[in-house]
């Protein structure tokens, strides 16, 4: 998938922090942003600075098996993901396309039941060099972290997303202000590729 961005906001413009997204506008912006997360039927459950907390039903993302579908998984904890990144970058202002370059899951045991994700960053991962870079109109990366558990047991971590998005801000965008986090040269309108 791939979101289509809004054009660069007019020189000058300048978005400072924002208001953080609340749990149900982040998920309206799932729902509408990436379609199979409609049928796996995700709800955001915690909107929070250093952390995004996802749940999901069992039985439209089950498996042969009659647990958790490795796919639905991968994609679950994906969502996360971005959602944790998309969600920090928003509140501080910086409306740059966000994608993830590099994904890897370790499954440990199998899910039976509602599975819950929660993202977090990863450790040693600064966000201030992650903004630096940004502002600098360099491509920055930046790490996260996503455990999956079952619902009755949220501390039983049955699978483990560690992802690296990367996001730009165009150099020489004159929208892009110097010295601040409010980067501004595209804002996504979809979680197209979290």
């Amino acid at each position: 998938m791939r979101a289509q961005a809004d054009p660069p906001l007019a020189p000058g413009r300048m978005k400072g922090p924002s208001d953080p997204l609340s749990p149900q506008d982040l998920q309206t912006l799932i729902r509408t942003g990436i379609p199979v997360a409609n049928f796996m039927q995700l709800s955001v459950l915690d909107v929070r600075p250093d952390g995004v907390d996802l749940s999901a039903p069992l039985e439209p993302n089950l498996n042969v098996h009659g647990t958790l579908f490795g796919g639905s998984g991968a994609a679950m904890a994906l969502v996360a993901a971005w959602s944790l990144a998309h969600t920090r970058l928003h509140s501080e202002g910086c409306e740059v396309p966000l994608v993830v370059v590099k994904q890897g899951m370790q499954y440990f045991k199998p899910v039976r039941s509602t599975v819950l994700a929660r993202a977090r960053f990863a450790q040693g991962q600064g966000w201030a060099p992650f903004v630096q870079a940004l502002e600098q109109g360099q491509r920055a990366r930046l790490g996260v972290v996503v455990e999956l558990a079952p619902e009755p047991h949220p501390d039983e971590v049955a699978a483990r997303l560690e992802a690296t998005f990367a996001a730009a801000a165009a150099p020489g965008d004159p929208s892009r202000p110097q010295g601040t986090s409010g980067i501004n040269s595209h804002r996504p309108r979809s979680a197209s590729q979290p």
